[in-house]
C-alpha cells in the first residue's frame, strides 16, 4: 500500500511506474521563490487558486496533501501579523488523521517529498500538493497481489526469497 500510494503521487510514467500527480502534464504548480521558501500561508491559498483558475472548483472532496515536516513548520508560521499559526498547535486530528488549513482538510504522507532540490536549496525544499476533487484520483488495481515464494535462491543463506507484485494503473 505504501509503495502503491508513492506511485500515485510520484510515479514517472515510464513503464513498470504509474503516472502519479507530481508528473501529470496540464496540473497548475505553485513555486516557491528561486531558492525555495518557508511554507507560508500564501502557497495554500496559491495552490487553491491554481485550481480554481483552470476551473476546477474545490468540492466536498478537496483538500491538501503535506508530509510531516511541512506539517510542523506550518504549525511555526503565522498566517500574519497578529494571526494565528498556518496550523494552530491546539488543533487535532479528526478522526482520518486530517487537520483542516484554509477550510479545507489537510492529509499526512512522508510520500510526498521533502528533499526537493530548488536552485541552490536543498533545505527548506519541501512539497503540499492541493486536490480539488481527490475523488477523482482513480487507481485501477488489476487482480489480487501476486506473491511468490522462492525457498531456492536463497537456499545457501537459509532465506526465502518472497515477491510480491500488484498491477495496478
Amino acid at each position: 500500500a505504501v509503495l502503491l500510494e508513492y506511485q500515485m503521487i510520484n510515479g514517472s510514467g515510464t513503464a513498470p511506474n504509474l503516472t502519479g500527480i507530481r508528473n501529470t502534464s496540464g496540473i497548475g504548480t505553485v513555486v516557491a521563490g528561486t531558492a525555495g521558501a518557508t511554507v507560508a500561508w500564501q502557497h495554500f491559498l496559491d495552490l487553491e487558486a491554481a485550481c480554481a483558475n483552470a476551473n476546477a472548483t474545490p468540492v466536498a472532496a478537496a483538500g491538501y496533501l503535506l508530509n510531516s515536516k511541512t506539517k510542523a513548520k506550518a504549525k511555526g508560521v503565522q498566517r500574519g501579523t497578529n494571526l494565528d499559526f498556518i496550523i494552530p498547535g491546539d488543533v487535532r486530528a479528526s478522526a482520518d488523521g486530517s487537520v483542516t488549513v484554509n477550510t479545507f482538510r489537510a492529509m499526512v504522507t512522508n510520500n510526498l517529498p521533502s528533499n526537493l532540490t530548488k536552485g541552490s536549496s536543498t533545505t527548506v525544499c519541501s512539497a503540499a500538493l492541493f486536490g480539488a476533487d481527490w475523488a477523482q484520483l482513480v487507481v485501477g488495481l488489476w487482480g489480487g497481489p501476486d506473491v511468490t515464494v522462492d525457498p531456492y535462491t536463497l537456499a545457501a543463506t537459509g532465506q526465502v526469497r518472497i515477491t510480491l507484485n500488484q498491477f495496478a494503473d
